[in-house]
């Protein structure tokens, strides 16, 4: 437990020439903390590509994901550029909890997924209140963030979301799953495609989504509703 990583270039991690459905998706990643560790702090860092130039690396070179958290707890993530893993940017699961998201580039992630299922920010898995803020998510072929079956009690504020949910099956900018996650001050732009829609935020309802607040944001060029509330998950 409190561990420090900071000022370093990494990428290549995860197993696979290509990582496209990489049988080491749930176990590697250029950064992965383990079940139980507590008080990490992951800053100004570079992930996912080399420190001279902020590029897609030849495939042999490429992350399968950037930071996973694997039941971690109160961990911090912040002033890091996050860019062009296959897979995750950054993915809280296994019940990591407690976690501070801030200030980070978190963009061109999960070029390697064949069917763009993962994301550039994922809080999922019973893992829950996090504090996300301040952070640029932008051009993460599914969604820019997603909660799917998250504990809740997320909060987002001041973070920008653009041109995320591109590749046409998870096509929202972001998705809210379980209860009571608050959601202000953030803008949200030009989710999805013509083809396959997009909102701005989706709200997954089958799945405890209560006591959501959501205020104060900026939509606009998104390809389906600003803020929709749908009857499944999603």
């Amino acid at each position: 437990s409190n561990v420090t990583i900071r000022r370093i270039s990494i990428h290549g991690f995860g197993g696979d020439v290509f990582p496209t459905g990489s049988a080491y998706f749930t176990t590697d990643a250029d950064i992965w903390i383990g079940n139980n560790f507590t008080g990490t702090l992951i800053e100004d860092n570079v992930i996912g590509s080399g420190p001279s130039l902020i590029a897609q690396p030849p495939n042999n070179q490429a992350s399968v994901s950037g930071i996973t958290s694997n039941g971690a707890d109160n961990g911090i993530i912040r002033r890091n550029v996050i860019d062009y893993a296959g897979q995750m940017g950054i993915w809280l699961t296994n019940t990591s909890n407690g976690w501070t998201i801030t200030l980070n580039d978190v963009s061109n992630n999960v070029w390697g997924d064949n069917v763009a299922t993962h994301d550039g920010i994922a809080v999922q898995n019973g893992s829950g209140g996090a504090t996300i803020t301040g952070n640029y998510v932008a051009n993460n072929q599914a969604q820019g963030f997603d909660g799917y079956n998250s504990a809740g009690s997320n909060w987002f504020e001041n973070n920008t979301f653009v041109g995320n949910g591109t590749d046409g099956a998870e096509t929202s900018g972001v998705r809210l799953w379980g209860p009571n996650n608050t959601f202000i001050h953030n803008i949200v732009q030009n989710s999805g495609t013509a083809a396959a829609g997009g909102a701005g935020v989706l709200v997954a309802a089958n799945s405890g989504s209560t006591g959501n607040l959501i205020t104060q944001n900026s939509f606009s060029g998104n390809y389906w509703n600003s803020i929709d509330l749908v009857s499944n998950l999603g």
